[in-house]
Formats: C-alpha cells, structure tokens, sequence
C-alpha cells in the first residue's frame, strides 16, 4: 500500500471487494474497509479438526452425499446470484468492454466450502444428470472481461477505480503493449486465453496502472484459485497454482515491506495470507515468520469477532506448518453452522493437492516477482 492512510483506504477499495470470497476473512475485511457497506453473509465450517480435513473417503458415504445435495440444492434458491453488465470504457484506448458485475449484494453463495488457504467455492448446481457443478456461473473470481483490442483485462471494480473522479491510478497508454508483454498471448485471440492466463494478464494490467504491492498479491491469488479448479475440472491449465502462491507472497511480502504505516489489520491479514502462501509452497521458516507478523501487528488484540474467525483459521495454518504439512484442508469454526456443501470441496482436495505438490518446488525458491512473471510467461504456449 501506499504511505498514506488515505492512499491506504483507495486501495482497499480495489481489493477488498475481490477478497470477500475468501469467506471469513472476507467478511473481516469488508466490515473493517467497507463499513458503508453490508459484507456478504458468508458461513464457514466442514469437517476438520486442529486443522486436518478429510475426504469422501473419509466417511461421507452415498446417502450422506445425497442428503447433502439436496439440502445444497435447496438452499442455493435463496442465494441465486443476478449478474449485470455495466458498459466501461478501458482507459487504454476507449474501447467500450461489457464488464460483468453481481447485482445483488447476496450473489455469493454462503454454502460453498472454505479451505485453509482462505479461499471459498461458489457452487452452481449440478446438472440434472449428475456430474460436476459448473463454477464459472456463480464464480466471483471469474467475471473478467479482457479488451479484445489488446489484452488488458479488468474485473468491473477495477474499471470503476481506475475511471472514478479523484482516482489516483494512472496509466500512459503509450507503454501498454500486449505484444512487448507477451508474444504469444498477443498471437492468440483473447477467447483462446485460459482463466489462469487472464488472471495473469489482470495481475500485469493493475501493475500499469500503479496498484500497490499488497493488492498485487491478493489478485495473483485469483490465479491459484483458477488452476486449482480448472484441474479438477479438466480445463486447460498453462501457469500452475504454485506459481501464482509464489507470485502473491513475493508481492504480499514487498508491500509489508514498503509500508510500515499499515494498520493493524490490514497488516495482520496481508501476513497471515502470506504465511499460508508460504506454507503451501513448503517453505516452513519463512511461513512461521509470516505467522509471527501477524502476532507482532496487533491484529490478534481485537474483540471485533469476524477477525476471531480469522484467528481460528490463523491457528489451524500455523498447527498444519509446524507439522510439516503443506496441503490444502478443510477449516472449522466453532463459530459458524457448517455448509452443506463439504461434500465437494473434499471432493475436490485430492486433485488440487496433487496439482500443488506436482509443482511445489519449481516455484518455491523464487521472491522476485519479475522472475516469477518472466518464468509464468514462459509457460504460455
């Protein structure tokens, strides 16, 4: 973040929106940023205990799973997202992009799972006959649009900073070129680009257009959530989820770094995130520093119980990293009436954990995030 504290509160509003679907800590930092407005209600829970989750095989037998459907099923009527597209200009060259926004403030959908990378699955429901929910309709994360013209790729919040009076983002569009950036997405038409390419692609479009370090790193989060998913669901996945882990603590650990002035929240969040980054790309030490930033930030004084919930997840990632594990697992909080949905997120976790450990160690020797861009880039076909 920048130095100021108003400058600060400018950038919260670019990032603390995409953060929500993160769940608990979501709701922690909407509440504590966005207190003009009312966090989307989201539930935590599963089926873990101290931090360790378990899989269908665990336990959820056939008529558990299908006394979970329904009951998903039912309760994904009241939480329906209603999507709008609001027509922006790209600052670039004026072109006007359909940029896809929930209208209604309930649009995420509270019963999707949690792990302990923060992140959440916004469930649609399965198709009649069987077989795996489709995300990219209730998926937060997956409302980009990308100007055809020359790659730069916005989420609709992103446009409303970049354009809205007082802004101070900036951008010349002089020293935009997609073709400098990336000869062979520049070679390929934008609808050929894989979510984690486009994900990549609105990392590099904040950076031009002067987004600090620390929103950086919760959008390069946007891309592990992209490669995690599109692996179980057999999409094309060019830039594995490591490398997005390594990218978004490298740019989490620059912006503490930089910015000493940062409150006691805004830097216990960005710290504790960085940590679990690091824990999942197996780097023990430099997680347990992470960890210990966030106790030395203040964060854990609070009695606000949105930032318990976090600490409940806090205490879990640390047990998980003192244990040497580096795996995704469900979370559990006290607090908070389990979804009815543990169901696929468990489903789900043998796959993305083997996506993750197949690339854990290509990624997890690099802090530089140029290096890391330049070596995600490599990877595009």
């Amino acid at each position: 973040m920048s130095q100021s504290e108003g400058s600060s509160n400018n950038s919260a509003n670019q990032v603390w929106p995409v953060i929500f679907v993160f769940v608990i800590v979501g709701a922690l930092l909407l509440f504590v940023f966005l207190k003009g407005r009312d966090p989307v209600g989201t539930t935590a829970g599963g089926t873990a205990a101290a931090g360790h989750g378990t899989t269908a095989a665990d336990g959820d037998g056939e008529g558990k799973s299908q006394v979970t459907v329904e009951q998903f099923m039912e309760a994904l009527s009241t939480f329906e997202p209603q999507v709008e597209i609001m027509n922006m200009d790209c600052p670039i060259d004026q072109t006007t992009l359909a940029a896809p926004n929930f209208a209604n403030r309930r649009s995420i959908n509270r019963f999707g799972g949690v792990a302990t990378d923060l992140m959440s699955i916004a469930l649609s429901p399965p198709e009649e006959e069987g077989g795996r929910p489709g995300f990219d309709k209730q998926d937060w994360e997956m409302l980009l649009v990308t100007n055809p013209n020359n790659g730069a790729t916005y989420h609709a919040l992103d446009l409303f900073n970049f354009t809205r009076p007082g802004s101070t983002y900036a951008i010349d569009p002089d020293d935009w070129d997609l073709a400098a950036l990336s000869p062979a997405l520049a070679a390929r038409s934008t609808d050929e680009w894989t979510f984690d390419e486009r994900i990549l692609m609105r990392v590099l479009t904040q950076r031009a257009y002067g987004v600090d370090q620390i929103e950086l790193g919760f959008s390069a989060l946007q891309g592990a959530y992209a490669a995690n998913f599109g692996t179980w669901y057999g999409r094309k996945v060019h830039i594995p989820s490591a490398a997005f882990y390594a990218l978004a603590a490298a740019y989490l650990a620059g912006g503490i770094e930089e910015d000493p002035t940062l409150n006691a929240t805004a830097r216990g969040i960005a710290a504790m995130t960085m940590g679990e980054c690091y824990r999942l790309l197996g780097r023990q030490a430099d997680a347990e520093a992470a960890f210990t930033v966030v106790e030395e930030s203040g964060m854990l004084d609070t009695e606000v119980d949105d930032i318990k919930s976090a600490i409940e997840v806090l205490n879990q990632i640390v047990a998980l990293n003192d244990s040497g594990d580096y795996a995704l697992y469900m979370a559990s909080h006290a607090d908070f009436e389990a979804p009815p949905t543990g169901w696929y997120l468990l489903e789900m976790l043998p796959a993305i954990n083997g996506h993750l450990g197949q690339h854990r160690n290509e990624w997890a020797g690099m802090d530089d995030p140029q290096a890391i861009i330049d070596a995600m880039l490599e990877l595009v076909p």
